[in-house]
C-alpha cells in the first residue's frame, strides 16, 4: 500500500538561506530527471515522489525545511532506503536544521530516529492510483506501450483477427509468447478499501438509516409521554386519509370507467401521485443547479428535502403494496364449476395482458433511458423527458401490483391476516422513524450552516478581501518559473501555506472538515478522482504550528492555471471551499486576506476565479526540489494501462475487448 511522510524540521537561525542554496546545488534533479549525486532518489525502487520546500520565518513562526514523499512500504523500511541512497547528502542538508544528531552520518539509526519523530504526516491523504507501487506502474505503462507498437506493427500487413474474440487471443498470444509480459496475465492486487468501495459506502448508510431510525423511535416516545398520539396511529390515520381521497378523485376523474380496480390499490395510487409530485419537484431543482457555478444553499436545501421525502413516500409506497398483497393472499382458491373456472379462466388472459403491456413499458422505458443518456437536452425540455420516464416506471409497478394482487389470491397465506398486518406496520413504523431521523439530522446539518454563515458575515468584516491580491498574481507567478517546464513539462507540484482563522468555530470545523474528506479520500474516491478531478497524483492537507496554519502539497498533471479551473467547475469545489474558508495570507503591508467569500460554506468560494487564483498564488510557496520516478505520465495514463492489464486476466465480452481496443 502506498504510504508517506511530511519530516518538518526547524532550521537553525540564520541558516535559512545557506539551507536553500545547498538544496538548489545539491538536491534538485537535473533535466530529464537525473539526480544528482549525494541525492540519488531514483535508487530508492519505491519511492513515487519527492519534494523540498522551505517556510521562512515571520514574527510568529519560526523557518522550517518540509521534506514531502510518498513511497510503497513501511515508513522504517523508507527511511532506510533514503540514508542509503543520500545519506551525505542528508546529513549535509539536516546540518542546517535543530536538533540533528551531529553523528547522524556515522550512525544512520540515530538520523533515522531524527527524522520518523519529525513526521508530521497529514490530515488527508489522496492517492490519485491507490494500490499501484512504483514497479507496477512502470511495467504496466510499458506493456501498453508494447501492445499499442505490437498492432501499429501488424496494422500495416493486415494481420488482425476478423472478429473480437480472435483479436483478445491474438493479443494474449503476444503478451504469454513474450518471457518480458506474461506478468500481465495474472491481475494486479487491488487494496481492500477498493474492492470493498460499494460495500462500504452501503455500511455507512445503513448505520446512517439505523442512527435516524433510533432518533426518531425517541422523538416518537418523547412525543407519547408528552400525551400526543403515538406514531403508529397517527401513520395509520394518515393511509385512511390518502385512501380516501385518492378513491374521491378517482370517482370525480373517471366516473364511467369501465373497470373497477381493486380496493387495495387507491392506497398505493395515491402514494404514487405523491412521489411522481415530488419527482417532479425534485426535476425542476436539479435542472437549474446542474453545475457547480449554479448551485447555491437556496436552492439546494428544497432539492434535499424533496429528495429524503421522496424515498420516504417510497417506503410507504411498498408497505402499501404489501398491505394489499399479503394479508389477503389465499382469498380466491382453486374450485370446481364452470363459473368458477370460467372466472379462472378471465384472470389468466388478464395476467397476459398485463406481462404484455409490461413488455411493452419495458420496451419504452429502455428507450428513454438511452435517449437521456445518448442525447443531452436542457432546462424543461430535460425535466419533461425525464418525467415521461417517470411514469413509465410508474406504470410499470403498477402493472407488476396488479398481477401480484392477482397471483397473491391464489397462493397459500404463510400468515394470518392480523399477523401480516402488524408485522408490515412494524416495518413501516421503523421507516417512519427513520424519515423523521433524516429530516432532524438535515435540520441539524442545516442549523450547522448558518452559524458557518453567521461567522462567513463576522469574517466579512475582520478580513480583507483577496480581490486585492489580483494585481499581484501575475508578479507572484514569476516565482514559480519551474512549472510547465523541464522537468515539469507533464507534471506538477503545488505547495501553499496559509493561515488558520482565530476562534473557536473555524478551530473545529477546519478539523471537523478534513476528517471527513480523508475518510471519503480513502472509502470512496480511491479510482483515480478526487471530486471528479482526474489529474491528482497525490495531495496532502496538514495542519502544522499547533493547528494554527495549513500546509497543502499537491503533485498533478498539467498546467497550473488548466488544474485550478477544475476544482472551480466540478464538484471538489464545494470540499475545497470547506477547507480553505477558514484560511486566511498576509498580504502587502499586514493586510489580512481572507479566502474568497463562501455562502454557506460550501458555495461561492473558489468559483470567483480570479481572486482564488491569486489567493493560491499568494500562498504559493518555492519547491526547491521535485522528483518523480514517472514524471511524463498522467493519472488517467496510469490507470488506462492498469485497467488494461487487469482486463486481460479474466474472461470478457465483446463489448470489453471493444474497451480495451479504445484504451490503447
Amino acid at each position: 500500500m502506498t504510504n508517506y511522510v511530511t519530516i518538518i524540521t526547524p532550521i537553525k537561525a540564520s541558516q535559512t538561506e545557506q539551507c536553500r542554496q545547498y538544496l538548489r546545488d545539491n538536491a534538485e534533479p537535473q533535466s530529464e530527471m537525473r539526480c544528482r549525486p549525494d541525492f540519488r532518489f531514483n535508487r530508492i525502487p519505491g519511492l513515487h515522489f519527492a519534494s523540498y520546500i522551505i517556510l521562512d520565518g515571520t514574527h510568529d513562526f519560526e523557518p522550517s525545511l518540509v521534506f514531502e514523499a510518498t513511497f510503497d512500504g513501511s515508513k522504517a523500511d523508507f527511511i532506510s532506503d533514503l540514508l542509503r541512497a543520500a545519506g551525505d547528502g542528508i546529513h549535509g542538508l539536516y546540518q542546517h536544521c535543530v536538533g540533528y544528531p551531529a553523528s547522524g552520518r556515522i550512525a544512520p539509526e540515530l538520523a533515522k530516529e531524527y527524522l520518523i519523530d519529525h513526521d508530521a504526516g497529514a490530515q488527508i491523504y489522496f492517492s490519485g492510483n491507490p494500490g499501484r507501487t512504483v514497479a507496477e506502474i512502470k511495467d504496466e505503462s510499458g506493456l501498453h506501450s508494447k501492445i499499442v507498437n505490437y498492432f501499429a506493427g501488424q496494422q500495416p500487413r493486415g494481420a488482425f483477427a476478423p472478429r473480437l474474440d480472435g483479436l483478445l487471443a491474438q493479443l494474449l498470444g503476444f503478451i504469454t509468447g513474450n518471457a518480458d509480459s506474461r506478468w500481465a496475465d495474472r491481475p494486479a492486487p487491488v487494496p481492500w478499501e477498493v474492492r470493498f468501495r460499494h460495500a462500504s459506502a452501503v455500511a455507512v448508510v445503513i448505520a446512517a438509516l439505523a442512527l435516524a431510525c433510533l432518533i426518531g423511535a425517541a422523538c416518537d416516545w418523547v412525543a407519547v409521554a408528552y400525551g400526543h398520539q403515538p406514531l403508529l396511529d397517527s401513520l395509520k390515520s394518515a393511509f385512511e386519509e390518502v385512501d380516501r381521497i385518492t378513491r374521491r378523485w378517482a370517482i370525480q376523474l373517471a366516473p364511467n370507467f369501465p373497470v373497477r380496480l381493486p380496493l387495495e390499490l387507491f392506497l398505493p395510487i395515491g402514494l404514487a401521485v405523491i412521489w411522481l409530485a415530488l419527482r417532479a419537484i425534485e426535476l425542476v431543482f436539479t435542472s437549474s443547479s446542474k453545475r457547480p457555478r449554479d448551485q447555491f444553499f437556496i436552492t439546494r436545501v428544497p432539492l434535499h428535502i424533496a429528495v429524503i421525502l421522496r424515498y420516504g413516500v417510497l417506503a410507504f409506497l411498498i408497505g402499501a403494496v404489501l398491505l394489499a398483497l399479503i394479508p389477503d393472499m389465499g382469498t380466491l382458491p382453486l374450485a370446481t364449476g364452470l363459473s368458477t373456472w370460467l372466472g379462472h379462466l378471465i384472470l389468466f388472459f388478464l395476467l397476459v395482458f398485463l406481462a404484455v403491456v409490461l413488455v411493452c413499458l419495458q420496451y419504452l422505458a429502455t428507450s428513454l433511458k438511452i435517449e437521456v443518456e445518448v442525447k443531452k437536452l436542457q432546462g424543461r425540455k430535460e425535466n419533461r423527458r425525464r418525467l415521461r420516464l417517470d411514469l413509465v416506471r410508474f406504470a410499470m409497478v403498477m402493472v407488476i401490483a396488479c398481477g401480484a394482487l392477482i397471483i397473491s389470491r391464489y397462493l397459500h397465506p404463510f400468515m394470518a391476516k392480523e399477523s401480516a398486518n402488524e408485522l408490515i406496520y412494524q416495518l413501516l413504523l421503523i421507516a417512519a422513524h427513520g424519515l423523521i431521523g433524516v429530516v432532524i439530522l438535515y435540520a441539524l446539518g442545516v442549523l450547522l450552516l448558518l452559524v458557518a454563515h453567521g461567522r462567513e458575515l463576522v469574517d466579512k468584516r475582520q478580513f480583507d478581501d483577496p480581490v486585492a491580491l489580483v494585481a499581484r498574481s501575475a508578479e507572484n507567478a514569476k516565482k514559480y518559473a519551474r512549472e510547465e517546464g523541464g522537468n515539469n513539462r507533464f507534471q506538477n507540484h503545488l505547495a501553499s501555506l496559509t493561515l488558520v482563522k482565530p476562534g473557536f468555530v473555524h478551530g473545529i470545523a477546519l478539523r471537523g472538515t478534513l476528517f471527513l474528506i480523508n475518510l471519503l479520500s480513502r472509502f470512496w474516491f480511491n479510482i483515480g478522482t478526487l471530486g471528479d478531478i482526474p489529474t491528482i497524483l497525490s495531495a496532502r492537507w496538514i495542519l502544522i504550528d499547533s493547528g494554527r496554519r495549513l500546509l497543502f502539497l499537491d503533485n498533478y498533471g498539467g498546467a497550473w492555471n488548466s488544474y485550478l479551473n477544475e476544482f472551480i467547475d466540478m464538484a471538489a469545489v464545494k470540499g475545497l471551499n470547506a477547507i480553505w474558508t477558514n484560511t486566511f495570507v498576509e498580504g502587502q503591508a499586514g493586510a489580512r486576506c481572507s479566502f474568497p467569500e463562501t455562502r454557506f460554506y460550501f458555495w461561492i468560494g473558489a468559483q470567483a476565479e480570479q481572486p482564488f487564483k491569486a489567493y493560491v498564488r499568494e500562498s504559493q510557496i518555492e519547491t526547491i526540489v521535485w522528483y518523480g520516478a514517472y514524471h511524463t505520465l498522467s493519472v488517467v495514463n496510469i490507470n488506462t494501462s492498469t485497467a488494461i492489464r487487469q482486463s486481460l486476466s479474466k474472461p470478457l465480452a465483446s463489448s470489453e475487448v471493444d474497451a480495451i481496443v479504445q484504451n490503447l
